[in-house]
């Protein structure tokens, strides 16, 4: 048995029309716009773990392998947790 839930525009419809209200209104948070560039050592990092992953492939080592997975996955969480941190900020006056 499914249940189905009006969409944000259809309740966003009924509460205009039950208002009385002329235009349109977004139950929706809009998304910010925050553009993270990366440091220098976020640079060194991921240039050795290019450089890592490349002479693995073709030398056919899986050491370097590893070493660039771990060093690119390390990358990318703290990529993901820093955007989330810098999100989660909130100024008041």
């Amino acid at each position: 048995m499914a249940i189905c839930l009006p969409s944000l525009d259809v309740l966003s419809d009924s509460i205009l029309a039950s208002t009385g209200l002329k235009g349109t209104i977004s139950l929706r948070r809009p998304l910010p716009s925050i553009r993270i560039q990366m440091s220098r050592l976020g640079w060194h990092f991921a240039f050795v773990g290019t450089f890592a992953m490349v002479g693995g492939a073709i030398r056919g080592f899986n050491l370097p392998l590893v070493l660039a997975g771990l060093i690119v996955g390390a990358l990318l969480m703290h990529w993901r947790l820093g955007r989330r941190t810098i999100e989660a900020i909130e100024c008041r006056r």
